[in-house]
C-alpha cells in the first residue's frame, strides 16, 4: 500500500506542493532516506540540493520551476535542528519539510523487536519537529510558505495504534 501524507500549514500556502510531492511518491510503499531521495533524482523538474557549507546541509531537493526547497527529516533527533537551521537560511519562497509521523518513528525503532517499547529510539517524529519548528517562527526572515508533510506507512499506523490502545 502507498504511503499516507497529512499536510500541516505553518505559514502561507503549501497545499499544491504537498499534493505534488505525494503524487511523485504514489508508488512508494516504504519510508526511508534513499527511497525518498530517489524522488529528486528521477524527476526532471527536481534536483538534489546543495550544501550551504562544508558542515551545514542544504535542502535535500529543489524544484526547477518554482522557488521551493524540500527538506527530508527522517533520522534521529539531531536531524531536526540541522534541517531547521538550513531551511531558515533558504532563499526560496517555499519550504516543504517531509517528516515521519509519530507512528512511523515508533515503528521504525520497534518493528524488529520481539518486545515492543513505548520509545521511538530518539527518532524524528512529527510531534517533536512541529514543537521545535514553532519555537523558531518568531525569527525574522523565514520563507513566506512553510509546510510540513507528515508521512507514514499504513503498516506503521496499524501497529502503533494497536500497541498504544
Amino acid at each position: 500500500m502507498p504511503i499516507n501524507g497529512t499536510r500541516h500549514q505553518i505559514r502561507g500556502n503549501g497545499e499544491e506542493d504537498c499534493n505534488h510531492f505525494m503524487w511523485l511518491c504514489n508508488d512508494m510503499t516504504k519510508i526511508d532516506d534513499a527511497t525518498l531521495r530517489s524522488v529528486f533524482s528521477r524527476n526532471p523538474i527536481l534536483d538534489s540540493g546543495q550544501n550551504i557549507s562544508r558542515f551545514t546541509p542544504g535542502p535535500c531537493g529543489t524544484h526547477f520551476e518554482k522557488s521551493l526547497d524540500y527538506y527530508l527529516v527522517l533520522g534521529t533527533g539531531d536531524q531536526m535542528y540541522k534541517r531547521i537551521v538550513s531551511a531558515y537560511h533558504s532563499s526560496s519562497d517555499s519550504i516543504l519539510f517531509i517528516v515521519q509521523s509519530d507512528a512511523e518513528a515508533w515503528w521504525r525503532d520497534n518493528r524488529t523487536k520481539s518486545v515492543k517499547r513505548k520509545s521511538d529510539g530518539n527518532r524524528v517524529s512529527f510531534s517533536k519537529f512541529d514543537d521545535i519548528l514553532h519555537k523558531t517562527m518568531n525569527w525574522g526572515n523565514w520563507s513566506q510558505n512553510i509546510t510540513i508533510l507528515e508521512i507514514e506507512t499504513p503498516e506503521a499506523a496499524i501497529h502503533y495504534n494497536k500497541f498504544f490502545q
